[in-house]
C-alpha cells in the first residue's frame, strides 16, 4: 500500500513549484489513481514533469519507479530533484521518444492545455504503455472560468472568472503577469501564450483520445478543482449532472481527470 495521506491544513500558496507538485502527486494525484490502478511497485511515466516535483511526491509515497520526461534541459538543470536507481528524470521530445521503456501509468498532468497539437503526445502516451497500462490525463479546459491561467495574473486579475475572454491585448494588459513562486514574468507569459493558443476543451479533448485509440475507462469533473485544495485550501466539488451537459460542462467544468486505455 502507498502513502497517500493528506495533509489538509497544508496549502502551497508561496512555495515554488517544485514543493506544489510534491503535495499534488500525494494528495492529489495518487489518491485518485489508487481508486483505479494498482500503484505499489509500479512503474509510472510523467509526461512533461517539469522540474520532478511530482516524481519526488511519487517516491515519498512509496510508488515502485519513474522516469520523468521535460523537454527543457535548462528547467532539469535548475531542478532540486536528486535521481537515483528508480527515479529519473530524462530530457526529451515526448513525441520522439524511443519506446523501450513502457510504462504501468503514464501521466500527462496539466500538460496537453499547452500543446497546440496534442494527438503525437498522446499516441507517445499510448506507445509507451505496458500490458494494461493506463494513461492519466488532467486538465483545467479552456473555456471554464479560470481556463485562461489568470492565476498567474498579478494583483486583482488573477480572481477574475472568464478574464480570459477578453481579447488578447486587453487580456494581457490587465493580467500584466510579474515573477511570482512558480516562475518568472516572462515564463509566466509564454504559459499564458501557450494555454490561449492551444484552447483545450473538453469535447476536443475527448475527440483527440479517440483519434490516438485511447479510450476512458473512468473520468471525473471538478467545478473546483482539486488542485485549489492544495495550492489555495479551496475545498473540490465535483461537477455532478453538469459535467455531463455538451456545452454548459464547458463553462462549468474547472477541472478533468481522465484515466485512459489503448483502444486496441
Amino acid at each position: 500500500m502507498i502513502s497517500t495521506a493528506a495533509s489538509p491544513d497544508l496549502v502551497t500558496g508561496g512555495l515554488d513549484y517544485f514543493d506544489y507538485q510534491i503535495h499534488l502527486a500525494r494528495e492529489v494525484v495518487l489518491p485518485w489513481l489508487e481508486r483505479h490502478v494498482q500503484l505499489e511497485g509500479a512503474r509510472v511515466g510523467d509526461f512533461g514533469c517539469h522540474e520532478g516535483g511530482m516524481l519526488e511526491g511519487m517516491r515519498r509515497a512509496g510508488v515502485g519507479s519513474a522516469t520523468g520526461f521535460e523537454l527543457s534541459e535548462e528547467v532539469v538543470r535548475a531542478s532540486r530533484f536528486v535521481p537515483d536507481e528508480r527515479f529519473r528524470i530524462e530530457v526529451a521530445d515526448l513525441t520522439e521518444l524511443s519506446h523501450d521503456e513502457t510504462f504501468d501509468v503514464v501521466i500527462l498532468h496539466d500538460v496537453l492545455e499547452h500543446v497546440i497539437d496534442c494527438r503525437p503526445v498522446l499516441l507517445a502516451a499510448r506507445k509507451s504503455l505496458g500490458p494494461s497500462g493506463r494513461v492519466f490525463v488532467s486538465f483545467p479546459p479552456y473555456w471554464s472560468a479560470f481556463g485562461g491561467h489568470q492565476h498567474l495574473a498579478a494583483g486583482w486579475s488573477r480572481i477574475v472568472p472568464y478574464l480570459h475572454f477578453l481579447p488578447a491585448r486587453t487580456f494581457f494588459r490587465l493580467a500584466a503577469p510579474t515573477d511570482n513562486e512558480y516562475m518568472s514574468r516572462e515564463g509566466s507569459i509564454e504559459d499564458l501564450e501557450s494555454v490561449r493558443k492551444t484552447r483545450l476543451s473538453l469535447a476536443r479533448a475527448e475527440h483527440e483520445f479517440a483519434a490516438a485509440s485511447l479510450r476512458p475507462v473512468a473520468s471525473e469533473f471538478f467545478l473546483l478543482r482539486p488542485e485549489y485544495t492544495v495550492r489555495y485550501g479551496i475545498r473540490s466539488k465535483n461537477a455532478g449532472a453538469a459535467g455531463r451537459v455538451p456545452g454548459l460542462r464547458e463553462l462549468l467544468v474547472n477541472g478533468a481527470f481522465y484515466l485512459l486505455a489503448a483502444a486496441d
